[in-house]
């Protein structure tokens, strides 16, 4: 069995074991079992990995591979998933890779896909940096109820994942009392206590929804941002006619994303130059053709005190994301055993 059938397997498990910890059917502590099984194969994985990277190394004359064709589970359609999609974009252009996204309902689920091409190495690379990302943005913001756990623990861990008192007086006691509440904020301060942390969701105006989505924002801003710095730092030689042999395999496998020649007059034109109505107006805009700026509001407020927590968790979060070989994103190897 070679390196590279070893690496594919083993992270066919950790995507696996994902999978199961993130099932809303699967018990916490089942849950948190398949978690630490996934995070100690990452590690043994991440090893593989590197040293399949280091094999063998670019030489003046020698001839690029050809790309291999991946499939890659994303997400599925959960609250998370335009974070996950974003996530996953921004490995595909640290490891250079071609990529398109598409759903895809195996089994009657939505799930969605990203299919394209790269060099193998490269390709195993994106996988494991994606499974690592995902598991760190995950840890926190999709706990599960622990029935063998004590009020307490359950209380810590659901108000640490963002889920709002109500929510979680809800699923403890079956009661949304204030008093119930109250005992929820309670008990999560104390276990932060016992756990010599800092009670990041306590607080008036500290609420769960603006925090998580803070967290998310800030997450995939500092990963973006950390392999941005990463690559700047890269040296080595590069394949040259790297991007034109990724672009022929990718509109290989997909021709009807190849672009195609420019028709003359085939341009979009603004209806609003030909329109006698909109020349008339006072805004350049009849009623048929105005679109409404909408609200200037980003949403939730990004300056409560919510918000300015979930960014520091959701930066540390990603900041613990091990982005295994250091330098550049894309491979000095020439892609494979």
């Amino acid at each position: 069995m070679t390196t590279t059938t070893v690496t594919a397997g083993m992270l066919a498990k950790v995507r696996a074991l994902l999978d199961l910890a993130e099932h809303e059917g699967t018990p916490a502590a089942e849950a948190d079992l398949a978690r630490q099984r996934a995070e100690s194969i990452m590690a043994k994985y991440r090893i593989e990995v590197d040293d399949l990277l280091g094999q063998k190394v670019l030489a003046e004359g020698v001839q690029a591979p050809t790309p291999v064709p991946f499939d890659v589970k994303v997400t599925g359609n959960g609250p998370f998933r335009n974070y996950y999609a974003y996530l996953w974009g921004s490995v595909v252009v640290h490891v250079g890779l071609r990529s398109m996204g598409e759903w895809s309902y195996p089994g009657g689920e939505a799930t969605w896909m990203a299919r394209g091409v790269g060099f193998e190495a490269d390709v195993q690379y994106a996988e494991m940096l994606f499974t690592a990302a995902r598991m760190a943005f995950s840890e926190y913001l999709e706990p599960k109820l622990d029935p063998e756990a004590s009020d307490q623990v359950n209380a810590y861990r659901l108000r640490r994942a963002g889920m709002e008192r109500k929510r979680i007086a809800d699923i403890l006691w079956g009661n949304t009392d204030k008093v119930f509440m109250g005992r929820v904020g309670r008990l999560y301060k104390a276990e932060c206590v016992q756990r010599g942390e800092e009670a990041v969701l306590s607080g008036r105006g500290v609420t769960g929804a603006a925090y998580r989505q803070a967290y998310a924002e800030s997450f995939v801003r500092e990963f973006e941002n950390r392999l941005r710095r990463s690559r700047s730092g890269g040296s080595g030689l590069a394949l040259g006619n790297r991007e034109q042999v990724l672009n022929e395999a990718f509109y290989a496998r997909f021709p009807d994303m190849r672009p195609k020649a420019a028709v003359e007059g085939d341009t979009w034109v603004d209806p609003r130059s030909t329109c006698p109505k909109c020349k008339a107006s006072k805004r350049g805009e009849c009623k048929e053709h105005y679109v409404p700026m909408g609200r200037s509001s980003r949403g939730r407020d990004p300056y409560s005190e919510a918000a300015q927590r979930g960014r520091a968790s959701g930066a540390d979060a990603a900041r613990s994301v091990d982005l295994g070989r250091t330098g550049g994103g894309r491979s000095n190897s020439i892609g494979g055993a």
